[in-house]
């Protein structure tokens, strides 16, 4: 039976008889990867649908590229009507990055206490 799990990094070096950070480097271009590797290296990742996981990088680089957004009352119809249509273009496009967008009803002084939570999902109290 077929492995149905995506390719990571780790098995697309395995198959190409790479270290992982050489698979690493030749997706990123980094300039210290001969050509001939970079290209057998983007080609096997093509082939076998390899896709970075934004998750992993996260943890690797220690930033979420996320865009957040904290707001008092997100049912408010100010604030729904203010993030939805931005009078330019929105700054989670400008970033290439998701925004998120967190509700709070504590009051404003412990609204710094929402931050955190958009950039790991979790309710700090």
């Amino acid at each position: 039976m077929p492995d149905a799990r995506p390719p990571t990094l780790r098995s697309l070096a395995y198959d190409l008889g790479l270290s992982i950070s050489t698979v690493s480097r030749a997706l990123n271009g980094h300039p210290h990867v001969d050509d001939a590797v970079r290209v057998r290296v983007l080609e096997a990742a093509k082939r076998s649908g390899y896709v970075p996981d934004p998750l992993a990088r996260g943890l690797k680089t220690q930033r979420t590229w996320r865009v957040g957004l904290v707001l008092p009352d997100i049912l408010n119809e100010f604030y729904t009507v203010a993030v939805a249509s931005p009078p330019s273009r929105p700054v989670h496009q400008i970033f290439d990055a998701p925004l998120v967008v967190r509700g709070t009803t504590a009051p404003p002084w412990r609204m710094a206490a929402a931050v955190p939570a958009l950039a790991d999902g979790h309710e700090r109290r």
